[in-house]
């Protein structure tokens, strides 16, 4: 008697639920999960849906966080190139040009046969140094990999 008064009332409802859970059995855990409302073949459905969700709200928030820094940076580092006449531009476009004709390494697409605006050509050569084909110069990347 002596020994179960030494054990508080809070360890004693701690073992007592421990063994509970311990070893309850399927029949157990089926009767539990009916008991409360779930169908005790959904929950592997249930848990793998949560699991997804959560992945998929993880990834869109990385991909949030990834279009931020990529605006920020956008506004914070014009590139040299855009500073650049319109002549000079249409040559290293033309230069791009040539270059994929040649190599067939990207395409372009064709933009339903309009000249391009210098905005159109601001953004194309953007792309162009993001990608590595072109520095801020306007200066071919020819690297071979």
């Amino acid at each position: 008697m002596t020994n179960n008064r030494s054990i508080s009332l809070k360890e004693m409802l701690l073992e007592e639920a421990w063994s509970d859970l311990e070893e309850p059995g399927q029949e157990a855990i089926d009767k539990f999960l009916t008991d409360v409302g779930i169908a005790p073949d959904s929950v592997t459905d249930i848990f793998n849906e949560n699991i997804d969700a959560a992945t998929r709200a993880q990834r869109r928030q990385r991909y949030e966080n990834a279009k931020q820094v990529v605006r920020a940076t956008e506004k914070t580092q014009p590139f040299k190139i855009v500073s650049f006449d319109l002549s000079t531009k249409q040559k290293i476009l033309a230069r791009i040009q040539d270059c994929v004709t040649g190599t067939g390494a990207m395409t372009i697409a064709a933009r339903n046969r309009t000249n391009m605006t210098e905005n159109d050509m601001d953004s194309f050569l953007e792309a162009c140094i993001r990608l590595g084909v072109i520095d801020d110069d306007g200066n071919l990347n020819t690297a071979k990999e």
